[in-house]
């Protein structure tokens, strides 16, 4: 998938924020092509459940400046805000294999 590559809201001025990333096929995610002929494309429900049902890591480097600086990240959650997985995605325990359309 893609990362956050700037600081979300314009430029960080260094007050506190609150930042949140929805991991769902509607919040802008792209799947890379596997070929630089053709342009990335837009994930589906399924893409996003195979790769969080997947994921063993979230790396969250909390830096957005060029510059010496005291950063902290505090807080971070994460969380099923809907409580369960699509009934497409229970054919295997561990939601790998995902038949939604």
């Amino acid at each position: 998938m893609a990362a956050l590559m700037k600081s979300p809201g314009g430029m960080f001025n260094g007050d506190a924020k609150r930042i949140s990333i929805p991991l769902n096929e509607f919040s802008g995610w792209l799947k890379d092509s596997q070929d630089v002929l053709v342009p990335w494309y837009k994930v589906s429900q399924c893409d996003i459940i195979q790769v969080l049902s997947r994921l063993s890591k979230i790396r969250i480097l909390g830096d957005y400046t060029t510059w010496y600086e005291t950063v902290a990240i505090d807080n971070v959650q994460i969380s099923n805000t809907k409580g369960s997985l699509p009934l497409c995605a229970m054919e295997t325990p561990d939601a790998s294999i995902c038949t939604c359309a």
